[in-house]
């Protein structure tokens, strides 16, 4: 699983922050059959380019063989399930 944590430690959101600092990756799961799941609280939680990224990262991630799925979970902003029910409809 070093693809996933290599994508995560290149990646900025589109402002330009770290999506690797812990004020937006909040957790990261990765299983041994390559299931990984992240909770992330996005820096502009108003920008719709944001949420925007955060699809095109699941389709990034989905295009390693080695990640059979990814689960991104907006965290700690308001309308969150909003941007989670965007983000789960969205199949990658």
């Amino acid at each position: 699983m070093r693809e996933a944590f290599r994508l995560l430690s290149e990646r900025t959101d589109p402002h330009g922050f770290p999506i690797k600092s812990e004020d937006i990756l909040k957790s990261i799961v990765i299983t041994n059959e390559g299931d990984i799941s992240l909770k992330i609280r996005p820096k502009i939680p108003h920008c719709p380019c944001c949420l925007y990224d955060l699809s095109l990262l699941k389709k990034e991630f989905l295009s390693n063989d080695g990640i059979k799925s990814i689960d991104i979970i907006v965290v700690e902003i308001p309308g969150a399930e909003d941007w989670n029910n965007a983000l789960s409809s969205r199949q990658g």
